[in-house]
């Protein structure tokens, strides 16, 4: 919930790359748990930092700035980056992609054969604030006064009980 809330003050810019199975060797239902494993795995986020060249750490890159998404029922795989730079976006969408293409295909033909198949371009206009986490701080704070107000009155019922004489 903290992440929501923490919206950074810049503008974000969204960029997209498509990694696509040629030939997936292994049951579509079993391909997105195994693509999310080899992507959080280490050896993307270090390859991609590398070939970005901006001196970026892969502990930053990933997941701070690049996430992955399967795309269900299919051997697709979405590289999402999120940055202030629109084309830093879009390349560390592409190095993360290809570093992730190259890492798939390393299992090997049990697997499948992949590639970058959509590179990121750089986008033109930055996503729109989201107004999200006002929406989820406004939730919070209305239910932690309630709550609060629900204590104060079994509070006060309680003090007036005990008060009250006893026939």
């Amino acid at each position: 919930m903290l992440a929501l809330l923490n919206e950074p003050d810049e503008p974000q810019y969204h960029a997209e790359a498509l990694v696509v199975a040629n030939e997936l060797g292994i049951r579509v239902e079993a391909f997105p748990r195994t693509a999310v494993a080899i992507f959080n795995g280490g050896t993307v986020a270090t390859l991609a930092a590398e070939r970005a060249g901006t001196g970026i750490s892969p502990d930053k890159l990933i997941p701070d700035i690049v996430t992955v998404e399967p795309v269900e029922g299919t051997g697709v795989v979405e590289i999402d980056a999120l940055h202030e730079d629109p084309d830093l976006a879009a390349l560390y969408a592409n190095v993360t992609g290809q570093a992730l293409a190259e890492e798939l295909n390393r299992v090997g033909p049990g697997l499948g054969t992949f590639a970058l198949q959509i590179r990121a371009t750089p986008p033109t206009t930055p996503l729109e604030k989201s107004f999200l986490p006002t929406i989820v701080l406004s939730i919070v704070a209305a239910l932690l006064l309630t709550g609060g107000l629900a204590a104060l009155i079994a509070v006060l019922i309680a003090s007036r009980d005990s008060k009250a004489p006893s026939v």
